[in-house]
């Protein structure tokens, strides 16, 4: 194929753009998650009308389509 024309003239390759970008900031662990402090976002949340659905609410407009 012709590639429509869309050519990125000069694109670099993976590997040049892994060595630009500083990563060194950036940590690897897992996230810590104060469960005290989620509870109270999610409280937040509800009462301003959004659900999460990991809590298993709302799953009958899903399973209806």
């Amino acid at each position: 194929m012709s590639g429509y024309g869309f050519k990125k003239p000069n694109a670099a390759s993976a590997d040049e753009v892994a060595d630009k970008i500083n990563l060194s900031g950036l940590s690897k662990a897992p996230l810590r998650i104060d469960r005290v402090r989620e509870e109270e976002a999610v409280a937040r949340g509800a009462a301003m009308g959004f659900v999460d659905r990991a809590q298993g609410e709302g799953r009958e407009c899903l399973s209806s389509t």
